[in-house]
């Protein structure tokens, strides 16, 4: 937290070790606060921490980041930086053996694999060449335990080393208009509501119509950045004047851009697929013992419906001659499994139950029926 930089300042410039992290922003009183979040593959060391005002005042903290300790899970990344289309291998270690493990990437499930006999984990995640650049965080998750590694994305896919310029269409295009009330004809200045277009990024901020200030002129305006530099962008339409004789001024901001930000959904490779099915059969328990054995017959046209824990899927399917069915294409997660059977049929085993899919494919307990017979009433 910090104290006395220039209040309502949305470009207070971030640096750690000098290099720069971002921005923050500061409220009416010149109060800051700042998160910094580290990985399990972030350097033990000390580092500094500075916040360089609009008004170039600064100030400086520093912090210890110390090493994870031991038995605690860790996870490291080869390589840790690559142009988009590179593949990256995560090696986890210390999770609990042989229990599922949750794989997401900046705060995204990508799937779920199980942890080896020794608590070890291999993960293959292969980029898409239209991934955007940047840092990215993968995180291994059990239960109480993660770990997680960076991982950064340099410019110019394809092997390029971030060399390459952005060819034109590719950059990022704002454009702010607004419908100005009509001026006194005797005015020196026809513009009555004076909005501003501003853009703060990585390189620092860009006016509205390329000037070096704001346009207090035209009623459109456009920012054009040919060749974006990766981070974040902050995109402010200030009223420097509104006349309170026409009341407030409404505006329309538009910004494109030709980059493919849907390639943040990685194209990702956990081993495993991230998807499987869950299959089961339904049989006449002729010993009622709850078990199949031998000789045991499947029924068909058994109602097997299946839904997710904590999700929306929910799908029906029937059991077939041998009284078998199964459920395809289904993302890693717990699901129930409840059978409604044929006239005539009563269960010998639970008619439902839930079951855990964190591989390619499982087979569920099963169902277990027997004939009812209905004897009338007989009076004497």
């Amino acid at each position: 937290t910090g104290l006395d930089f220039l209040p309502n300042d949305n470009n207070i410039q971030a640096l750690i070790n000098g290099a720069a992290a971002g921005t923050v922003g500061s409220n009416e009183q010149g109060q800051v606060g700042v998160t910094i979040e580290t990985s399990s593959n972030t350097p033990a060391g000390e580092y500094t921490l500075e916040l360089v005002d609009s008004a170039q005042r600064s100030a400086a903290v520093v912090f210890t980041v110390t090493a994870v300790s031991a038995g605690e899970p860790t996870l490291a990344v080869t390589p840790e930086s690559g142009p988009a289309g590179s593949q990256f291998l995560f090696t986890a270690e210390n999770f609990d053996p042989s229990v599922a493990v949750d794989i997401a990437l900046d705060g995204q499930l990508l799937g779920r694999l199980e942890a080896e006999a020794d608590g070890g984990l291999g993960i293959q995640l292969q980029t898409s060449p239209d991934i955007l650049p940047g840092t990215y965080t993968l995180e291994v998750i059990q239960g109480n335990k993660r770990a997680s590694a960076r991982f950064d994305i340099t410019g110019g896919g394809g092997g390029g080393g971030g060399t390459e310029t952005p060819a034109t269409g590719n950059g990022i295009y704002l454009t702010l208009v607004w419908t100005d009330p009509p001026a006194q004809s005797a005015a020196a200045t026809a513009l009555v509501n004076d909005l501003d277009l501003i853009v703060d990024g990585p390189d620092g901020r860009v006016f509205g119509n390329g000037g070096n200030a704001p346009d207090d002129i035209d009623n459109v305006e456009t920012v054009r950045i040919e060749a974006p530099t990766a981070g974040a962008y902050i995109v402010t339409v200030r009223a420097t004047r509104v006349s309170a004789t026409f009341g407030a001024q409404p505006y329309a901001l538009v910004a494109t851009t030709a980059q493919n930000f849907e390639a943040n959904t990685n194209s990702v490779n956990l081993g495993p697929e991230s998807k499987g099915s869950i299959s089961g059969v339904v049989f006449v328990d002729k010993n009622g013992n709850g078990q199949r054995d031998a000789g045991e017959v499947g029924i068909a046209d058994a109602v097997i419906t299946l839904e997710q824990v904590n999700g929306s899927i929910s799908q029906q399917s029937t059991s077939n001659a041998d009284g078998e069915y199964v459920f395809n294409d289904l993302p890693f997660d717990s699901y129930t499994i409840s059978v409604s059977l044929p006239t005539g049929y009563g269960f010998t085993t639970p008619q439902t139950f839930t079951q855990e899919l964190s591989v390619a494919g499982a087979e569920v307990p099963a169902v277990g029926v027997v004939r009812r017979v209905f004897v009338p009433v007989v009076k004497k």
